[in-house]
């Protein structure tokens, strides 16, 4: 079996600095590292090695730097290296990247390509979905485990928002490991640096065969504005947990601070139809199609111009009135006899055939496990740019949209335009917010057939994570915990969350240690949340984990150190066991407003 791993070269997280002047990202003097969860993608490609022999080739494009990220694969036990590069593909978004990445996996011939679920200076997961449409084969994202199978298939199983899905799939495949998928191969900069001789072959954009006009930045459907800082000041008060009081008035003060998130105005509307693409209809679902449709609403109404839903699976009357409510003129549902799990392949290649036929203006996905490959998947098939993971959209002076897509765990903010119609983006969850009044009127319902699936994958079963999935919904206030807390009261704290609508988050070291599973991490590996109240009892403050938190209005901490550097990126500090000052919170946080 021969496999290719991806592997990026970005910055180090931890030293990420910002030119204000310039407003760019300084990357002099910046130490660089292979993306780590391409690293883990590295680590599972090993172990199938080892279990069905062949070799494993490692694939990276980038400056002449690069290299090192390639020589770090081969000390790690890659057999092969190549650099893609070229002072051609300058300038490359994620489409131009896919279209280079995909002309040098044919090149190659593996049976296997692996990479990250998302690199961490951008966090997008488009280029793994991207690929995976540009040479038609299966893309299985998020994967959490792997095996190979006596008849040459891959029984995979990959992490949802609601749980675990399996898969079994045929070869060639591109694959995307989630965190917990294998060790991630990890060689120090000081062995990389020593090691001069390693062989990495280079490749220009002249071997690569493809066509040159999408390459580099004329094969970039979008632009990047200037990038802005997204600064965060904390208030750092420490308080007495002793004194409930004390603690209830501060932490109100802190609130009054910071107002209510308002109802969205829009300065310029958009004329057409707005598509909102919804993989699921389940409870999680459900929350993100009112919000997703809420401001796609609030955005064409002013323009005379309307919000569509666009809709996996069958549509009960329950589903029907919802999305009318939610903001929904037009309904498409995108379904089949036998109402099968969701395929991202199927549901691009359905989802092609009507923009082609009724030409949106912008088509807004959520930025889920499936989102994520329905829009990747989609821009990679149209030729569209494709803005991930955006936190805020508006109509721009010369049309279309323009996103504001968040980089290096939310430390910059870098506006986003594309030159291709319709505008694509995917939406984090709880950035949009639902219509405080429901839509009135009549829901037009579209039934369009879906094509036949023919890629050798077969969806299987979803097992739910024990925990409510519900505890992972945005909610206005989040109970996250660290190593601190204890592992038989763990459950104690989820269920606290649960009874009072809280949601429920961790460290890494916590799902790290099988204490609650991976859904539930929040930092720059995990999840990022932007709860109204943020509470860490017992997490210690890592950078990974604090770039997680940074669009929480108001961060309480609670540690028995009073030293640990959770306290300096929160608002409210108390140095108490976790218990004490839960105990002292749960009052005033379950009287807050939604």
């Amino acid at each position: 079996m021969k496999i290719a791993v991806l592997i990026k070269q970005i910055p180090s997280p931890g030293e990420m600095r910002f030119d204000s002047g310039e407003r760019r990202m300084v990357r002099e003097g910046v130490a660089l590292e292979p993306n780590s969860l391409d690293m883990v993608a590295l680590g599972a490609a090993l172990a199938l090695r080892a279990e069905a022999g062949g070799e494993v080739v490692a694939l990276s494009m980038g400056p002449p730097s690069a290299k090192d990220v390639l020589k770090a694969a081969l000390l790690g036990g890659a057999d092969q290296a190549w650099l893609i590069s070229d002072r051609a593909l300058a300038g490359s978004d994620t489409l131009a990247t896919a279209h280079a990445l995909a002309d040098a996996i044919r090149l190659q011939g593996p049976d296997l390509v692996m990479l990250g679920r998302h690199s961490l200076d951008a966090e997008t997961g488009q280029v793994g979905p991207m690929i995976a449409e540009l040479l038609g084969w299966p893309l299985i994202t998020a994967v959490t485990s792997l095996t190979l199978r006596p008849d040459g298939r891959l029984d995979l199983r990959r992490a949802l928002e609601g749980g675990q899905e399996s898969i079994v799939s045929t070869l060639p495949a591109v694959v995307t490991a989630a965190e917990e998928l294998a060790e991630e191969v990890y060689i120090s900069r000081k062995k990389v640096a020593a090691a001069e001789e390693l062989p990495v072959g280079q490749l220009t954009v002249s071997q690569l065969g493809g066509d040159l006009a999408r390459y580099g930045q004329a094969g970039s459907p979008t632009r990047v504005l200037p990038l802005r800082q997204e600064s965060v000041d904390r208030r750092r008060q420490m308080v007495d947990p002793g004194d409930p009081s004390a603690v209830e008035d501060a932490l109100r003060s802190h609130l009054a601070k910071v107002p209510p998130r308002p109802e969205r105005v829009v300065r310029r509307g958009l004329p057409g139809q707005l598509w909102v693409a919804l993989p699921r209809l389940d409870d999680s679902g459900q929350q993100l199609a009112r919000e997703l449709l809420g401001d796609a609403h609030r955005l064409t109404e002013p323009a005379g111009g309307t919000a569509a839903a666009v809709v996996w699976g069958s549509l009960s009357a329950a589903h029907r009135q919802l999305l009318g409510e939610a903001g929904a003129s037009v309904i498409y549902v995108l379904e089949d006899q036998d109402d099968p799990p969701f395929h991202s392949g199927r549901a691009a290649t359905a989802l092609a055939e009507l923009i082609a036929e009724r030409r949106p203006a912008a088509v807004l996905f959520p930025s889920t496990t499936h989102g994520r490959e329905w829009a990747g998947r989609l821009a990679a098939r149209l030729e569209l740019g494709l803005t991930g993971d955006a936190v805020a959209f508006a109509v721009a002076d010369e049309g279309g949209l323009v996103m504001d897509k968040p980089s290096f765990g939310g430390l910059m903010v870098a506006p986003i335009v594309s030159r291709t119609r319709p505008d694509l983006a995917t939406i984090r969850p709880g950035v949009c917010l639902p219509l405080t009044v429901p839509r009135q009127g009549t829901v037009q319902v579209v039934q369009r057939p879906l094509p036949a699936a023919a890629d050798g994958m077969t969806v299987g079963a979803v097992t739910p994570y024990a925990l409510d999935a519900q505890l992972l919904a945005p909610r206005p206030v989040v109970l996250s915990v660290g190593m601190g807390v204890p592992e038989v009261r763990v459950a104690e704290v989820a269920e606290l969350a649960r009874r009072h609508g809280f949601g429920l988050g961790a460290s890494r070291a916590v799902t790290d240690a099988g204490r609650l599973p991976k859904a539930f991490q929040v930092g720059l590996t995990g999840r990022t949340v932007a709860p109204r109240v943020y509470v860490a009892l017992g997490i210690s403050g890592a950078f990974e984990h604090l770039v997680g938190i940074r669009r929480a209005d108001v961060v309480v901490a609670v540690n028995t150190d009073g030293e640990a550097p959770i306290f300096q990126a929160a608002d409210l500090g108390m140095v108490a066991d976790w218990e004490a000052g839960l105990k002292v919170l749960t009052g005033v946080l379950s009287a807050l407003p939604d």
